[in-house]
């Protein structure tokens, strides 16, 4: 099954979007519905999954790489999206 534990450290985009669809792919052919049904409801929210790398955050890379994960995340559950923390 493709590793999803390595969606925070995708570098770009499109390397973010291939793992996503491999986690996907493994997770309905294992019919593995917890998963299915995570990614389902990110998909209406797709700010959770925006919020969880810096390759689809809107957040500048300088900012991503000096601010704490857990403050990220608290960002994230507070605020709602990641372009909030867009420098102004």
């Amino acid at each position: 099954m493709a590793n999803f534990r390595v969606l925070p450290y995708a570098t770009t985009k499109t390397v973010f979007d291939q793992t996503l669809d491999e986690v996907r792919g493994a997770a309905e052919s294992q019919k593995i519905t917890p998963l299915l049904h995570w990614l389902e409801h990110n998909e209406h929210n797709p700010w959770i999954l925006q919020c969880l790398s810096s390759a689809t955050a809107q957040m500048n890379l300088k900012d991503w790489k000096t601010t704490s994960f857990t403050t990220r995340w608290d960002k994230v559950v507070v605020i709602g999206y990641c372009s909030a923390w867009e420098e102004t």
